[in-house]
This record gives structure tokens, C-alpha cells and sequence, in this order.
């Protein structure tokens, strides 16, 4: 009797899957342009902030960070986002350090987190700074692969400028063949009908599926009343090798790489530079 209620909820919960997957895909396609969200609006700013939330890693980061950020030291959080890797430095006793992203409603989020200094900016702006600025810059998660390969350089270059003799240029560089869709250890895959690997998770009042497809992230977050949302990362997913030579080229040589995988974590490792 155990053995046939077993086998009856094994046969729903496979039915409801095959329905899910099928849904998914009838969903996307049939997306009105209204349902299709900006990145960084206001809703998917707090989407944001509550999926992609890793208060150990970012107090992990903020420890390797420390090696070479001190408390007198001037330091740039370019690509700042909502201020997770700030707070933990600002924390840590880095007072003057100023966050900068071109999201408006990333630093409003950032300011509600930390009592600091930040400033919605283009880091392609060859005025943003003055040269020799800076002792320490951090560049972490996906900031660098928001451009494409010619904004990447005049960044890079921008890096070097503002960097005082000796500064140092702390970032996280992907390997490109381990993205991995799923925010959190918890959550569920499943691939669509077009062999699409997805990730699904749950969260408090609403549930996230995250692709990967030809170099752009996209995020569908179903509501409890059913509607749906849909954000598209158009990210510049390039090659570490390619990367690495172009941090090179613009003045860097490489001091340290730090990789995760005693975290479980190997999409990504943190690349120590100096300027050279």
C-alpha cells in the first residue's frame, strides 16, 4: 500500500514538472513588451538584492581584500551595486572609499545599506577622477562583462590612470565554461524543450528561473498572483585568457589568483594586479 502512494506521488510530482517546463516556454513566448522589465528598475533592483545576497562570501571576499586594501588607503568599488563588498570594508575600518555605478537605483539601494560615499558614475569617463587617485580598486561579480570588448580597454585604462604607483586592482574573472544559472546551493534544475538548462528557486512571495543563453543572463520571476517578469543581462561573457592579456596590455602585472573551489564555488576566482 506505502509502495503504491509512493509511486502515485512520484508519478504527480513528474507530471507537474512536464507542465512546468511547458508552461515556461509558453510564457516566454508570449511576453508583451510591457511585461519585460528594464535590468536595473526598481523591481528587479530588489529582486536583485534578495536572490543574489551571500553574506559569507562577500565577508569571505572582504577578508582576501584586506591583504592589500588598509585603512588609510584611498579606495574605488567600481561597479558598487547595491554596496555588499562596501559595507564589508567600510565595516572593516575602510572609511574613505567611494562606491560608483551608472544604476541610479543600484546606489539608492547602496546608500540605505551603508552610511558612505557613493556616486552614480561611467567608469568610462576619462574625467571621473583625477590620476593617481586611488591605492586599491575593486572590480567584482560580473561588473567588468557589462561591456563589450572596446568600453573593457577604456576602462582598463581608466583603472591604470586613476591608480596611484604601486596600486593595486583586485577583480573577479569568470571561466566562462562553468556559468552556472542557479543562485543558491538550494536551488532546483530542469532544461526547457529547447535544451536550455534552468535554474528554479524558491523565495519568500515569489519564485526565480534563471538561464543562460548565448552569453546573456535572463531572470523570469513568477509572482504569487501568477503574473511574470522577465529581465535580460546582456553581458559580454569573455574569455579569461582574453581578459587577463587585456588587463596586461593596459599596465597590470598579476600579483595573485585566489580561486573558491573550497567554497564549491568555480565560476569565478579574484585576480590580484599592480600597476606596473
Amino acid at each position: 500500500m506505502y509502495i503504491l502512494l509512493i509511486l502515485v506521488v512520484i508519478i504527480l510530482i513528474y507530471i507537474c514538472y512536464v507542465y512546468f517546463v511547458n508552461q515556461t516556454d509558453v510564457i516566454a513566448e508570449h511576453f508583451s513588451p510591457e511585461q519585460v522589465e528594464e535590468p536595473f528598475d526598481n523591481f528587479f533592483v530588489n529582486v536583485y538584492n534578495t536572490v543574489f545576497d551571500y553574506p559569507y562570501l562577500f565577508t569571505y571576499d572582504g577578508k582576501l581584500i584586506k591583504k592589500y586594501a588598509k585603512p588609510e588607503h584611498k579606495i574605488l568599488d567600481a561597479g558598487t551595486g547595491v554596496g555588499r563588498h562596501y559595507k564589508v570594508l567600510y565595516d572593516s575600518g575602510c572609511k574613505n572609499i567611494i562606491g560608483v555605478d551608472m544604476s541610479g537605483k543600484m546606489i539608492n539601494k547602496a546608500k540605505a545599506r551603508c552610511n558612505g560615499d557613493f556616486q552614480v558614475g561611467d567608469l568610462m569617463s576619462d574625467d571621473l577622477f583625477k590620476s593617481d587617485a586611488f591605492d586599491v580598486i575593486t572590480c567584482l561579480q560580473e561588473t567588468i562583462y557589462h561591456n563589450n570588448n572596446d568600453k573593457i580597454d577604456r576602462i582598463l585604462k581608466n583603472f591604470h590612470r586613476w591608480l596611484k604607483k604601486d596600486g593595486v586592482l583586485i577583480m573577479h574573472i569568470f571561466n566562462t565554461d562553468q556559468l552556472d544559472p542557479a543562485p543558491k546551493d538550494y536551488s532546483q534544475y530542469y532544461t526547457d524543450n529547447h535544451g536550455i538548462k534552468h535554474s528554479l528557486t524558491y523565495f519568500d512571495g515569489f519564485i526565480h528561473d534563471a538561464w543562460w543563453d548565448d552569453g546573456k543572463y535572463y531572470q523570469r520571476v513568477i509572482l504569487e498572483d501568477g503574473h511574470n517578469k522577465v529581465s535580460t543581462l546582456n553581458l559580454n561573457m569573455i574569455g579569461k585568457k582574453e581578459l587577463v592579456e587585456k588587463i596586461q596590455k593596459a599596465g597590470f602585472k598579476m600579483k595573485e589568483v585566489i580561486d573558491y573551489r573550497h567554497l564549491n564555488i568555480t565560476q569565478y576566482e579574484m585576480y590580484v594586479f599592480s600597476k606596473s
